[in-house]
């Protein structure tokens, strides 16, 4: 049985798509090739996000008692700004 992804288009074999038990037929719409991008994609948008977050080690005081986030947020983007995006 072949099936139409709706992302490329092109008519692939039933087992070219994700199964899913809540979809008609017990397949996903898009194949899995599409689907995989689309993963991939999401996936590097969601890092770039989280990136920041992998340098506070480097310039976050030791004196963690009373500290002004703020201030340090600025001070990361300032001496990160690759990182901030």
């Amino acid at each position: 049985m072949m099936r139409v992804c709706r992302k490329c288009g092109e008519e692939k074999p039933l087992d070219q798509f994700v199964a899913e038990k809540y979809c008609v037929g017990g397949r996903t719409h898009r194949c899995k090739a599409c689907h995989s991008k689309i993963n991939y994609a999401r996936y590097r948008e969601s890092r770039q996000e989280a990136r920041p977050k992998r340098y506070r080690h480097l310039i976050l005081p030791k004196d963690r008692g009373i500290f002004d986030w703020a201030k340090y947020g600025a001070m990361v983007r300032e001496a990160f700004p690759e990182a901030v995006g």
